[in-house]
């Protein structure tokens, strides 16, 4: 496991790539749950739940896999 140190730098470094996780995962979101329905049938608070947990998903490994690798770019 690697220490980071708690800096201004590296803080602005999480935020800034959380935000663009956050963001970039809507878009991703929305393909997958739309190849998911023309495979299966979701409506109601199926489709929403579906949505959530692939959001969810997508976000928790972008975040661990971005943070990282995104260090001297953004």
């Amino acid at each position: 496991m690697v220490m980071i140190k708690i800096n201004n730098e590296n803080i602005r470094h999480c935020f800034m790539v959380s935000l663009l996780v956050f963001g970039c995962a809507i878009f991703y979101t929305l393909l997958v749950v739309w190849a998911l329905k023309k495979i299966i049938l979701l409506e109601g608070i199926t489709l929403q739940i579906v949505y959530v947990v692939v959001y969810v998903v997508i976000v928790f490994f972008g975040l661990k896999l971005h943070i990282p690798r995104l260090r001297g770019i953004v």
